[in-house]
């Protein structure tokens, strides 16, 4: 579980791996004065500010409200192609994590397996005997004359023992249980 976690974590970070400069912003410095100095051949002032904010988000959440301060070390992006990598690499990073969410989510998931024990038995009672030789103390729910089913107590483990009707062979009882797992 850390792992994948670990993973995700990785995969976003080397998605940020661009060719940008630092700047450390000097007293009277304003977004939108980098944003115009920080020129970029066929983008607009609002692209790089725009882009300014989005790579620095992260380490300096209050240059969302626009605020920077004197120290602040920015990362500016150098060209046009650094500009639309970023769109479209967080853009990806965002498409990862999600990836990663479903992952782990799949993995936390309780899915219910239903196994049959062995089968065929002459009687109710050398059904329910095979079940306690292999899971010990049985807590019985419901018992009828062709079904008795409940918990293995101390555990999470359905079990039941189910009279069934075949064509020549006659009539057997078939030993089974549930269980949640994780998986």
């Amino acid at each position: 579980m850390k792992k994948m976690i670990i993973f995700c974590l990785v995969l976003l970070e080397s998605s940020f791996a661009f060719s940008f400069c630092t700047y450390t912003v000097k007293d009277g410095d304003f977004l939108y004065n980098l944003g115009k100095e920080n020129s970029i051949p066929k983008t607009s002032i609002f692209e790089r500010t725009n882009n300014i904010i989005n790579i620095n988000k992260n380490n300096y959440p209050e240059i969302v409200k626009n605020k920077i301060n004197k120290g602040d070390k920015l990362i500016l992006p150098t060209s046009k192609q650094d500009l639309e990598n970023n769109y479209s690499n967080i853009s990806n990073s965002t498409a990862k994590i999600k990836r990663c969410i479903s992952d782990y989510r799949k993995v936390n998931k309780k899915e219910k397996i239903k196994e049959n024990l062995y089968g065929e038995f002459s009687s109710m009672s050398q059904c329910l005997n095979s079940i306690k030789s292999r899971n010990g103390e049985l807590d019985i729910m419901w018992d009828k004359p062709k079904s008795v089913s409940g918990l293995v107590k101390g555990t999470k483990l359905n079990f039941g023992c189910d009279l069934k009707e075949t064509g020549s062979r006659g009539t057997y009882v078939e030993g089974w249980y549930e269980h949640e797992t994780y998986k």
